[in-house]
């Protein structure tokens, strides 16, 4: 007799048995039963698996990718020996067990799945440049007071931004703008070229086509041969780690040798400002007070900003929502933008005590 269940409904439970014709003969109507039988259902659902798991080359391919976790989880127990002890498990069910609690330096944004909180008693966290966000309901999630005990034996909480630090004072956890740990970053290039890097200027909430027409505007005409447009974010996510971790020092290494960098992404403008390259950050589009708290409040004062005054139409109103769409803006040309071209102003914000503090509180931590 063989026991069959989760792994034929998928997740939908079910159960199951195979006998030989023996065994099943010896077996009448009444003498079994399971919990999760055969009704429509979850009987639909096992069908639908077998028929994926019947496909061809689905179980060559199940091996590959199974090969390959095994191969990635073997090279983190060869780059980490200190910390891992044993990789358990087969197959796609897989489990590290760690010596004792790592020490891990937990910045950024938490999380896209805000439902795995807190990290595992295996962590020893600094919290640091973290920044909650709404998205997901994260702000909900993770600024609760069933984590008090969590946070407080772990507080002070380094924020990003001051809106963080306000949803954690919140709850009665201790906290401080430590802003972002990109802010360490240092330029190992002595020498600029005279490249005027576009990277993502306006924000994807705006249509392609208004995107693409007022990018071409920013610059003068003088200057055009000097401009790149890149544009930060990647959708290549089956990228091995090695592959995306080399794309993210080619791409600093443009921002550190450029002229001078035009951004909305705040993740583009906070390490041209670490390494020391003039940044103009395009603060267009984001016209919810509430959304400034969310990701700039703390930030923002560090850049030179370009506000939404030097757009036509650029607004979040239903009118100039309508214009971009129906594609009826280009009556209108950009106000001249206050830079100088030849030779751009430095940021406005020298930030060498910004970035001293967070290399000295990452440095203590790791003594400790």
């Amino acid at each position: 007799i063989m026991a069959i269940a989760k792994g034929l409904g998928g997740g939908v439970p079910i159960g199951a048995i195979l006998a030989t014709k023996k065994v099943a003969s010896a077996m009448k109507p009444g003498s079994h039963g399971s919990t999760f039988g055969g009704n429509p259902l979850v009987t639909a659902s096992a069908n639908a698996i077998l028929d994926i798991i019947t496909e061809k080359d689905f179980l060559k391919n199940l091996e590959y990718k199974i090969d390959y976790l095994s191969k990635e989880l073997d090279k983190l127990m060869n780059e980490f020996p200190k910390f891992i002890v044993e990789i358990r498990g087969q197959g796609f069910l897989r489990g590290l067990k760690l010596n004792d609690p790592v020490k891990l330096i937990c910045n950024g944004w938490f999380m896209e799945e805000p439902n795995q909180w807190p990290p595992s008693p295996s962590i020893n966290p600094l919290f640091i440049s973290f920044h909650v966000t709404n998205s997901n309901g994260s702000d909900k999630k993770l600024i609760n007071s069933k984590f008090l005990d969590y946070y407080k034996k772990h507080e002070p909480i380094g924020c990003r931004d001051l809106g963080t630090k306000r949803l954690f004072e919140s709850i009665g956890v201790k906290a401080y703008l430590s802003q972002c740990l990109t802010l360490t970053l240092e330029n190992k290039f002595t020498e600029r070229n005279n490249k005027i890097l576009l990277v993502d200027p306006f924000r994807r909430n705006f249509t392609k086509g208004y995107r693409e027409y007022y990018t071409k505007k920013i610059v003068p005409k003088k200057y055009l041969n000097q401009v790149e447009i890149i544009e930060q974010r990647r959708y290549n996510l089956d990228a091995s780690r090695e592959t995306r971790f080399q794309d993210a020092s080619d791409l600093i290494d443009r921002y550190a040798k450029a002229k001078m960098v035009i951004t909305s992404r705040i993740h583009c403008a906070l390490p041209c400002l670490a390494l020391g390259t003039p940044v103009y950050f395009v603060n267009s589009g984001y016209t919810s007070k509430a959304s400034l708290n969310d990701r700039f409040e703390g930030l923002i004062e560090l850049f030179n900003v370009i506000g939404p005054e030097h757009f036509p139409h650029s607004s979040n109103s239903v009118i100039d929502y309508a214009r971009r769409f129906l594609n009826i803006y280009r009556e209108k040309e950009i106000k001249p933008l206050d830079i100088n071209w030849e030779n751009p102003s430095p940021n406005p914000v020298d930030i060498s005590k910004i970035k001293n503090k967070l290399k000295e509180t990452v440095a203590n931590f790791i003594k400790e």
